[in-house]
């Protein structure tokens, strides 16, 4: 049997069928994987992005520890001058007045005197 032209034509017609199909079946399969792999990176952006915020909350909570401990540093030191200076001139210096009206004085030797208003 002798194939004619439009044997052909047939052959070549279900040839580009299978070809589309399989074209469309791999792009359907690379989209699903591309849909897949967009999905496991939105998780880890999640992921990270919980794990920043947690670090940020931590960060703030060691910069309000660091501003009271450099509060309490300076209160020390601005103490530890008048000490010193109370020491050098030999007379009692005023630390600080309480909202009572206590004054709070660093004595020369090392003591502190409260006196009232």
């Amino acid at each position: 049997m002798k194939h004619t032209a439009t044997d052909w034509t047939l052959r070549i017609y279900m040839v580009l069928a299978f070809a589309s199909s399989l074209c469309a079946v791999v792009s359907l399969v690379w989209a699903v994987d591309k849909h897949l792999y967009a999905k496991e990176l939105h998780q880890q952006l999640a992921e990270v992005h919980t794990q920043a915020s947690q670090e940020h909350q931590k960060m703030a909570e060691l910069m309000a520890q660091n501003r009271e401990l450099n509060s309490r540093l300076a209160e020390y030191q601005r103490r530890e001058a008048v000490r010193q200076n109370a020491a050098q001139t030999g007379q009692a210096q005023l630390l600080e007045v309480q909202p009572n009206g206590v004054k709070v004085m660093q004595e020369p030797h090392g003591g502190v005197r409260y006196t009232g208003r």
